[in-house]
């Protein structure tokens, strides 16, 4: 699904837009997200198709925002935006991997889930599910705020 999504996501974006990609990046992952928590008894196959959306959605945003930090930058500054921005890119999975995990180990997001899920590994996975939708929902606020810097486009 992630392959499909990168090979389409410069036709995509060309056709709807930045910001219509980047609000259906984030929808997909907030329907992942948040489905995976409700769902989180519903079987493999639910939760896989729920985690194929949330990583077309993770996919789909990199062509937006790299058009959008290429287009910010005089062309002389291109090559070190676009190198500091896939830093950041790289850097910031494994920052959330170390959050996520810390929050994971602990006994509270195991204590109880909400929709349902009682006590135990699958409350701490709906939580974190839970946690990661909020961030996403977080995105695209910010993604509003600041939508003018994602629709400008570089004066030649």
């Amino acid at each position: 699904m992630a392959t499909i999504v990168g090979c389409v996501s410069g036709p995509v974006i060309n056709r709807l837009g930045r910001m219509r990609t980047l609000v259906i990046a984030i929808v997909l992952m907030i329907v992942g997200f948040a489905g995976s928590a409700i769902f989180i008894k519903s079987g493999f196959g639910v939760l896989t198709f729920l985690a194929c959306l949330f990583i077309a959605g993770v996919t789909a945003v990199y062509t937006p925002i790299y058009d959008a930090a290429s287009d910010a930058l005089p062309v002389e500054e291109n090559g070190r935006g676009v190198g500091i921005l896939d830093l950041m890119m790289n850097t910031s999975a494994s920052i959330g991997v170390g959050v996520y995990s810390s929050l994971m180990a602990s006994d509270t997001m195991g204590k109880g889930g909400l929709f349902g899920v009682g006590s135990g590994v699958e409350a701490q996975t709906s939580n974190m599910f839970w946690i990661m939708c909020a961030v996403s929902v977080l995105s695209m606020i910010v993604l509003f705020v600041f939508r003018k810097s994602f629709t400008a486009k570089r004066n030649v």
